[in-house]
């Protein structure tokens, strides 16, 4: 029985020391695949990337910013267009709106020029000269009336 301890302590020992050694001698996938050269290159080229990676992240976010900016003055451009045909359709109502009271200036004007003598007015009278006579004529009215 000494024997047997004494051999299985033995073959126990050289298990350990023999596992031991694997250990040190193992090395990781990659080194096994790849020379230390080669790992220190892709390395410098996982760094190259990850810089390039970098920079196009602050260009798509620069980018971003000024795709917002363009969107905010398309939308003011928009707006404008929007306040530009509003102000369109009130000058096209204010000019209606002028051009009927010059009709009725003319219409008063005229009338005033046909109750009078052909001769009476040296030149065409103005509105002034048209609301002074019209109401000269309704204020006599009113004194004979009265």
């Amino acid at each position: 029985m000494n024997r047997q301890t004494l051999q299985s302590s033995h073959n126990s020992s050289a298990q350990l020391f023999y596992s031991q050694y694997l250990k040190q001698q193992q090395t990781s996938p990659v080194n096994e695949r790849f020379s230390r050269d080669d790992i220190d290159i892709l390395k410098r080229k996982i760094d190259q990337l990850s810089s390039q990676i970098q920079q196009k992240e602050q260009f798509i976010s620069e980018m971003r910013q000024y795709q917002q900016i363009l969107i905010n003055k398309l939308n003011d451009y928009e707006n404008m267009h929007k306040e530009n045909i509003l102000l369109k359709e009130q000058n096209q109502r204010l000019q209606q709106e002028l051009k009927e009271q010059k009709r009725f200036t003319q219409a008063i004007i005229e009338l005033v020029v046909q109750c009078h003598p052909k001769n009476y007015w040296p030149n065409r009278p103005d509105l002034k000269d048209c609301w002074r006579w019209l109401k000269r004529i309704l204020q006599e009215y009113i004194h004979l009336k009265a």
